[in-house]
């Protein structure tokens, strides 16, 4: 199987293609519903607001990609745990950047649930001898996602 595809039942189809379809059906499915509760001569586009618009899009089709190529060559299970990330960072990073905001004994409480949260779904206990059968030392989640025991 080439590395730049996705096997999908009977076809192989491209991570990229996957995203840019996916980006530009939606993108034009919104631009239709938005273009209806206004006429398109009050949209004006400045050079900077267009190199934002294609930054921002650039920037979308990456995340895509590269969470396309993730899902291709490890266990979905194993890097989904890690969008439990996105909250934790977005609080951190919302209190650096923006003078508002600020971090509270709430906001530390929520950190601490969702990084237990985390914690406990990546947990893979030690598997002993009398529960298993089989002694093994340690199972770990190696970086693609499937279980190892410890004595490989």
């Amino acid at each position: 199987m080439n590395s730049k595809n996705i096997f999908t039942g009977r076809w192989q189809v491209a991570v990229l293609a996957i995203t840019a379809w996916q980006m530009f059906m939606g993108s034009l499915f919104l631009f239709l519903v938005s273009s209806g509760g206004s006429s398109l001569a009050r949209l004006s586009f400045s050079p900077i607001s267009i190199a934002l618009l294609f930054y921002l899009a650039f920037i979308s089709a990456s995340a895509f990609s590269l969470w396309y190529s993730l899902i291709k060559y490890n266990a979905l299970g194993f890097i989904s745990i890690y969008k439990f990330m996105i909250p934790v960072s977005g609080v951190f990073l919302s209190s650096v950047f923006l003078p508002e905001e600020s971090i509270n004994i709430i906001i530390v409480g929520a950190m601490l649930l969702v990084s237990l949260g985390i914690i406990t779904i990546n947990y893979q206990p030690a598997l002993s001898c009398k529960s298993a059968g089989v002694c093994v030392t340690a199972a770990v989640i190696s970086p693609v996602g499937k279980v190892v025991d410890g004595d490989e």
